[in-house]
């Protein structure tokens, strides 16, 4: 049978350790309700690492035994129409299951059991040991604010029966149809200092940054725990340029976080995210166009002082 289309949904168990999955290993957990389900779209990749072996092999052709299957594991990209259930999304990103969303002290994530689950035949993909290393934000003046996360997983199989073995407790997944943020709704615009308060397309780009794989797999194929040994953020945005506010050029790389603000709040008429970054303002782009109206466009690295956090999400 071929899969066509978008013919599935996702849905999200949190795992008690990395791997250990909601029924994975020695671990039988509970599969009768999710974490969350999500109407977007996923791409799940498995990889395998190769391994080179210096056999004399005495032909010119590559031999079978000169290379060698080594370590595993994949990734699994989630995108999609943001909505205030991708909140989990939030708490991977910083380890942290209530609002506000900021960065954490803590070093070991959040780790995830995340299915692509086929409607049709209640079968699905199942990646297990899921940490979040990437989440982007976007939108663009007249559209919908989009999201795109990446995860690091730990294993990847393929065609599991959601009805049999650990699974048999697997609960009911119905399409979650929620209204997504859309760009015309984003309020309480604040740039630069109040410089701005509006703006044509905006990004927000978060990631955490892990330690060496040498450290996480060890003497093993697979990953024996995953560590973030940072956090890292850039925030971009484009506005109709104001020549009363000037271009900014004598606060690049400025030692003051809270001028390079970026705060708005997004809302769905229900929900609402107040989203507050700073950081140093590292590129500035007064755009001089042929026709129509000037543009300024500029980039900010996050950054936290004593009193400002890089960034901070706060759910409502």
């Amino acid at each position: 049978m071929y899969r066509y289309g978008y013919g599935y949904l996702i849905t999200v168990f949190k795992e008690q350790d990395s791997g250990t999955g909601s029924g994975y290993g020695n671990y039988m957990g509970d599969y009768s309700s999710m974490d969350r389900i999500l109407a977007s779209t996923i791409e799940m990749k498995p990889t395998r690492e190769a391994i080179s072996v210096r056999a004399k092999t005495d032909t010119m052709e590559p031999w079978n035994s000169e290379m060698l299957a080594g370590r595993q594991g994949g990734t699994v990209t989630i995108r999609g129409e943001l909505s205030y259930l991708h909140d989990v999304l939030l708490q991977a990103l910083f380890t942290k299951t209530s609002s506000p969303y900021q960065v954490q002290t803590v070093k070991k994530p959040n780790s995830y059991e995340i299915h692509q689950f086929f409607t049709d035949d209640r079968k699905g993909n199942v990646a297990t040991g899921c940490v979040l290393e990437s989440l982007n934000i976007s939108g663009e003046s007249g559209g919908t604010v989009t999201v795109e996360a990446v995860f690091r997983a730990r294993t990847i199989e393929t065609e599991v029966d959601f009805t049999a073995g650990d699974y048999v407790s697997y609960g009911l997944v119905a399409a979650p149809y929620v209204r997504p943020f859309l760009v015309g709704d984003i309020h309480s615009i604040d740039l630069f200092d109040s410089s701005y308060s509006s703006f044509n397309t905006f990004s927000l780009s978060l990631s955490n940054k892990f330690v060496n794989d040498n450290a996480l797999f060890q003497n093993s194929f697979v990953k024996q725990r995953e560590l973030i040994e940072g956090f890292g953020g850039e925030a971009t945005f484009d506005t109709n340029y104001d020549s009363t506010v000037g271009w900014f050029e004598d606060e690049l790389l400025s030692t003051d976080v809270s001028a390079g603000n970026i705060d708005f709040t997004m809302t769905d008429g229900t929900h609402h995210w107040a989203v507050e970054t700073n950081g140093k303002i590292t590129a500035v782009n007064p755009a001089d166009p042929d026709r129509q109206i000037f543009n300024f466009a500029a980039t900010v690295q996050l950054m936290a002082d004593n009193s400002n956090p890089s960034v901070k999400i706060t759910i409502s």
